[in-house]
């Protein structure tokens, strides 16, 4: 037995016993080592005998892991390695709790939350390759539009449209229900299934009389933007227009506005044997302006028959529509600010400009059919040289020799503006079943202009068949064409007050009842201001 007392035996032990101590020490390390970084990196081992466990964070954290652990491989120590990479799993926890990220190993992002199944209705947003992949299960997808299955009265196009839906019906399983309803119809109906909450219908058509500003304040309607891009690919294009409201998307256009509608007609006949220029040479020109037109009208306004009464007119067509439209040809409008908050501003001078210029149409130079007059329909009958209005019927009931025309340029504006009211478009209620979703739906359905598509038509060839029952020659395929890059869209039209005043009061009076122009502005101007406030 050895004896406490004996020094040199006890320090030789224990020698020993440190000597024992660094080796299990340093085999230990090894082991753990060689258990943390076998096979895949970030997996447990498949003894489950690991020195950390990875959770599922997001791709920024993934990218940070696998940067930082390929770096360690090259310059550090694979214990620093470990350390490397269970700070970044641990600093970004937080983050992929917050962006619903489940507990999961990373190699398993593709696949579904639960089972790790490839089926995922949509993958981690935040994934660089991500792409959404949709199944509604079978269920019905409804459709409101304007006349029933939408397809109808798009002769050229309805086979297309037709096969595109069936293709997506099979690609995100769901099977399209069609419901028919006016707009008037929709306009009282959504507001108060909404307020309901109630789903009123996955998709719809509207149009921006109805939609803005009020369905877009109050959260009603889906903004597209989130969902399709605009700025690239089949949808950037002017068609989208009637669609935007303070710059965001609000709706999806499938067809290219009908320009045409909203041009002047001209009786080409009539001004040659008056012996006056063509007005398509006039517009071309940049000549056709304010003084022109009124030239033209003063020119053709005559008594032909020596009754002493006018029988041939300069200008025939809705008296209300006629002067909106001439305001937006001076490069202004009856709103200013739009955007940020609406302002009365038939105050200004291009405004006041265009509202006298009106009323010397009508009660000084008197070239224009006095709106007390019974229809009568002088352009129709060839007794007028400029139709004013939508010239919905046009080639079949309007003379043969005519032609479209813009608006003539005012005194203040540099350029042709073509004044519309934009058109139906589909809208998705917030109220619908995954919107996100139905937005993507739509695009892959109507881009039938996408050149990538197996089947497609041209816009070109859309915007003829749009517009071709409404043209009489070539020059107004011109004047269509170039239409469409001078789109702008009325704004008083979305005040449904405010347009009352402007429509049945104010210009009614300065036309009509022949009041001073100045005077009528003014006297409306805090009832107009006020209700521009009242809506929200």
């Amino acid at each position: 037995m050895l004896k406490y007392g004996n020094k040199t035996v006890l320090l030789k032990i224990r020698a020993c016993m440190v000597m024992i101590l660094a080796i299990m020490t340093i085999l230990l390390s090894l082991y753990v080592s060689s258990c943390s970084f076998s096979g895949d990196e970030g997996r447990t081992a498949s003894s489950g005998k690991s020195s950390f466990t990875l959770k599922k964070v997001s791709p920024s954290a993934l990218k940070s892991f696998t940067s930082g652990a390929s770096a360690s491989r090259n310059t550090e120590s694979l214990s620093s390695a470990t350390a490397t990479a269970a700070d970044s799993a641990s600093a970004n926890t937080n983050e992929g709790e917050d962006n619903g990220h489940i507990d999961e190993a990373p190699d398993n992002l593709s696949g579904d939350s639960q089972t790790g199944d490839n089926n995922t209705d949509i993958q981690d947003p935040d994934s660089p390759d991500a792409s959404i992949k949709i199944d509604l299960r079978g269920r019905i997808f409804t459709m409101i539009t304007y006349s029933g299955y939408f397809t109808e009265d798009e002769s050229n196009l309805s086979g297309l449209v037709s096969r595109e839906i069936e293709r997506c019906e099979q690609k995100y399983n769901f099977r399209m229900n069609w419901e028919s309803r006016r707009y008037s119809q929709v306009q009282k109906e959504f507001p108060s299934a909404f307020l309901a909450g109630i789903n009123y219908s996955d998709v719809f058509f509207t149009n921006r009389s109805y939609a803005f500003p009020g369905w877009v304040d109050n959260n009603m309607i889906v903004c597209m933007d989130d969902h399709i891009d605009f700025e690239n690919g089949p949808y950037a294009n002017s068609w989208q227009l009637p669609t935007v409201w303070k710059g965001k998307h609000y709706g999806l256009n499938t067809s290219t506005i009908n320009v045409a509608l909203y041009l002047l007609t001209y009786n080409k006949k009539l001004l040659a044997n008056e012996g006056l220029p063509d007005i398509f040479t006039l517009q071309q020109n940049k000549r056709w302006n304010w003084e022109n037109m009124l030239y033209v009208a003063i020119r053709t306004t005559k008594d032909t028959d020596g009754d002493g009464m006018i029988d041939q007119w300069g200008i025939d067509g809705d008296y209300v529509d006629f002067i909106s439209k001439l305001v937006i040809s001076n490069n202004t409008d009856f709103i200013t600010d739009l955007n940020v908050k609406p302002q009365y501003n038939l105050s200004s001078l291009p405004a006041l400009q265009a509202l006298q210029f009106s009323s010397d149409l009508y009660n000084v130079h008197r070239v224009a059919v006095p709106p007390s007059f019974a229809a009568d329909g002088y352009f129709a009958s060839g007794r007028a040289a400029i139709y004013s209005s939508y010239n919905y019927y046009s080639t079949a009931v309007f003379p043969q020799d005519c032609g479209l025309a813009f608006y003539p340029m005012g005194p203040n504006a540099q350029d042709y503006r073509v004044a519309t009211t934009g058109g139906p478009f589909m809208v998705i209620p917030t109220t619908a079943e995954n919107p996100e979703q139905t937005a993507v739906i739509l695009a892959d359905i109507w881009d039938l202009w996408n050149e990538n598509n197996t089947e497609y038509i041209s816009m070109d060839d859309i915007f003829r068949q749009r517009i071709e029952t409404y043209v009489y020659n070539n020059n107004d395929f011109t004047t269509c064409y170039s239409a469409i890059k001078k789109l702008y869209q009325l704004s008083h039209i979305n005040y449904n007050e405010f347009r009352e005043i402007i429509e049945t009061e104010i210009i009614r009076r300065i036309i009509r009842e022949y009041m001073p122009v100045v005077s009528v502005v003014q006297s409306f101007r805090e009832r107009a201001q006020l209700a521009l406030d009242s809506v929200r």
